[in-house]
């Protein structure tokens, strides 16, 4: 018996993990992803990926843009995009997501 709830983050989800790493660098000079591998042991600083899509338009993109998917930086701690067709890593989590910052996250643990 495995679970069947996995799923990526939402980037809401990945804000929240970056101002929790955030509070405890500043608070014991740990670097970010010191404070995040005592809940992710095998975390790297790497890009993953995160469960929302857009669109990105501009001059340098043509006249219908490109869909994108987004992702987090763990070294950085930003959100950014990348095209569908890149390779990044995942980080799945469990539980049921909810964007509007009232709990009932992945990470409400942290």
């Amino acid at each position: 018996g495995g679970f069947s709830d996995w799923r990526l983050p939402e980037r809401a989800e990945a804000k929240k993990l970056f101002i929790v790493a955030g509070k405890a660098h500043a608070a014991n000079g740990k670097s970010a992803i010191q404070k995040l591998r005592r809940y992710f042991p095998k975390l790297e600083n790497w890009n993953y990926w995160l469960q929302t899509d857009g669109l990105v338009r501009g001059p340098n993109v043509g006249p219908f843009g490109y869909l994108v998917s987004y992702h987090f930086d763990i070294e950085r701690g930003e959100i950014g995009h990348s095209r569908k067709d890149e390779s990044l890593c995942v980080l799945p989590v469990r539980g049921s997501k909810d964007n509007s910052g009232n709990g009932n996250s992945a990470f409400d643990d942290l």
